[in-house]
């Protein structure tokens, strides 16, 4: 099974290599441009069996071929739970992988994942909200500024889901 993801993936979700390179952001810029692969550290264990070799190799995704720049970093799982994806290639190559369905222009579009990394502190600020403890969000969000600089001076209140600013 393969994955299409996007060129930062690895690096939003702070996945290394331990052969070669993840995909970067250049992978995933122009669709159809570079049919590059990085395999899963069990998938490289298991069908490869570990063989550093396999950089340059080339295989073949639905017919087409994609060139193997790396192994991602062991006991990388991927993001859905119950599902490990063997092969990672760029999502901009999705029309040489489902030639049937591109579907990257088209809004109708279903099959992507949208994920991000949440800023330290946030979750526990929003844990706060989530349980309606004023007082909990008050002092996240005093630690929180503490460290970023960045949150308002003081927060006493709960409105609107929100922490409001008192002065």
């Amino acid at each position: 099974d393969a994955e299409l993801v996007s060129g930062n993936y690895f690096e939003v979700l702070g996945v290394g290599a331990a052969l070669g390179r993840v995909l970067s952001p250049a992978d995933g810029i122009t669709p159809g441009a570079n049919p590059v692969a990085v395999l899963s550290h069990e998938h490289w264990k298991t069908r490869y069996a570990a063989n550093p070799g396999v950089l340059g190799q080339t295989i073949r995704l639905n017919g087409h071929p994609f060139e193997i720049i790396g192994v991602a970093q062991q006991g990388f799982r991927g993001i859905e739970a119950g599902y490990l994806p063997a092969i990672f290639a760029p999502v901009t190559m999705k029309a040489q992988i489902t030639p049937a369905y591109d579907g990257l222009n088209d809004p109708r579009t279903w099959f992507l994942h949208v994920f991000g990394r949440l800023q330290p502190g946030f979750l526990d600020l929003t844990l706060g909200l989530v349980l309606g403890d004023p007082g909990f969000c008050m002092s996240l969000a005093a630690s929180s500024r503490a460290s970023a600089g960045r949150l308002p001076r003081r927060h006493s209140s709960l409105t609107s889901g929100h922490c409001s600013k008192t002065t």
